[in-house]
């Protein structure tokens, strides 16, 4: 992951490259843009939308947005996942998906 120093656009608005580091532009075919939520994990790291996260009851969640309640919530990987503050990142989905719980 890392943070873009420059995102360029083309004429009709879409995004097709990020400068990176100095003279490096990544194509916008090599990279994910993550959402930040604003929201920090129990060891103060920020979450961002495709983390997985730990849960207290023990299950590993992707964050994501959830519009039925309008916010972040690590739903997806299971049925009934409830966001609480003592989450911890362990990953995100582009790198570690196998971190995810088994729905079954």
């Amino acid at each position: 992951m890392v943070l873009p120093g420059y995102l360029h656009f083309s004429p009709d608005g879409s995004l097709y490259g990020v400068l990176v580091e100095e003279s490096r532009l990544l194509s916008s075919d090599d990279f994910v843009i993550m959402q930040f939520t604003g929201l920090l994990d129990m060891n103060s790291r920020e979450i961002y939308e495709g983390d997985i996260v730990k849960c207290l009851d023990g299950y590993n969640a992707e964050v994501s947005w959830d519009d039925a309640h309008t916010g972040w919530h690590p739903f997806g990987s299971y049925e009934g996942a409830e966001w609480d503050k003592s989450v911890e990142v362990i990953g995100n989905v582009w790198e570690h998906p196998e971190l995810l719980t088994p729905t079954n």
